[in-house]
């Protein structure tokens, strides 16, 4: 069985272990929705049997004094008022989020690094323009072996070099 090495299983183990938080995200948002209509059902409700006590006493008006009548009919006025609330209820979307903004930042996420070799080190070289070196080596030998030592240096080795200045 042949292994995936480098970027692909970078990718994949990065995959592997954030899709589960996405998917872990979604289920608590589905949560939160499944909330927010309990909630709103339970107004709903109570604006129903707001207006089912408000009918029946529509019904017994014509018994009611005068000062019951006044407190019913602003008891009536408000309940009106507050129709649009339940009509925003039922209108109004519950989740929001910037479906744009999520797909840049998936779309930009990670990057595959260029290989360098000393081929594509010497190539970059040639294209930079020739600094002249205050102090140092003017050979082109001369470069190159101290090139060739700073890279041992960073790479722990320590190659013979044909010519040492």
């Amino acid at each position: 069985m042949v292994k995936s090495l480098g970027i692909p299983n970078a990718a994949r183990v990065l995959g592997a272990k954030y899709l589960p938080s996405l998917m872990d995200r979604e289920v608590a948002l589905l949560a939160e929705m499944d909330k927010v209509k309990a909630e709103a059902m339970e107004i709903l409700l109570s604006r129903q049997k707001k207006a089912e006590l408000l009918k029946k006493m529509t019904d017994v008006a014509v018994r009611m004094s005068e000062e019951q009548l006044v407190e019913l009919r602003a008891d009536i006025k408000h309940f009106v008022s507050e129709r649009k609330y339940d009509e925003d209820l039922g209108r109004v979307a519950r989740f929001t989020c910037d479906v744009e903004t999520l797909k840049k930042n998936i779309d930009s996420f990670g990057q595959a690094l260029q290989v360098l070799t000393r081929k594509t080190r010497h190539q970059e070289r040639l294209l930079q323009p020739q600094q002249t070196p205050v102090a140092g080596p003017t050979s082109l030998i001369e470069r190159y072996c101290q090139e060739t030592d700073e890279e041992d240096k960073a790479t722990g080795h320590k190659a013979k070099s044909p010519v040492t200045p």
